[in-house]
């Protein structure tokens, strides 16, 4: 009986903890999908992390998920798997870039580009980064230089 009550106990202490977790604004990235099918959803979803960007798309092109990921895609793939954001199983599609002028980055105010990645009108990925030789890329979530 007392080995019922303490399991019945451990289980009601781990669902409070996810519920707990899950309510927790900003805690974990969300990985519901994102709408990416026009330029409005796509510049709403920049903007609600605090970015102001053109609006439309400085470039547009299409992008072939390899099938093996390189080291380097592999870490790229680290840095999305932190937003939310998986491109393992899109190994072997097509996806479409989409790159707005970023207005208000601290480091780089003429460089800076917001890259949104779309699959199906879903976004699957985007990064901060700039096109300048010495450039940097972040996270899309990335706001803190102060």
């Amino acid at each position: 009986m007392k080995k019922i009550f303490f399991l019945g106990l451990v289980s009601a202490v781990l669902i409070a903890g996810i519920v707990f977790l899950s309510s927790k604004g900003g805690s974990t990235p969300s990985t519901v999908p994102k709408d990416g099918s026009s330029d409005k959803k796509r510049i709403e979803y920049i903007t609600s992390f605090g970015w102001k960007v053109s609006d439309t798309p400085k470039e547009k092109s299409l992008t072939l998920i390899p099938e093996v990921f390189s080291k380097t895609l592999e870490e790229y793939n680290d840095m999305q798997l932190k937003s939310g954001f998986d491109l393992k199983p899109l190994a072997g599609k097509e996806i479409t870039r989409f790159s707005y002028k970023l207005l208000n980055h601290p480091l780089d105010k003429n460089y800076a580009r917001v890259n949104i990645f779309v699959h199906k009108g879903k976004i699957v990925a985007a990064d901060v980064s700039s096109t300048k030789l010495d450039g940097f890329m972040h996270s899309i979530e990335k706001n803190d230089f102060e």
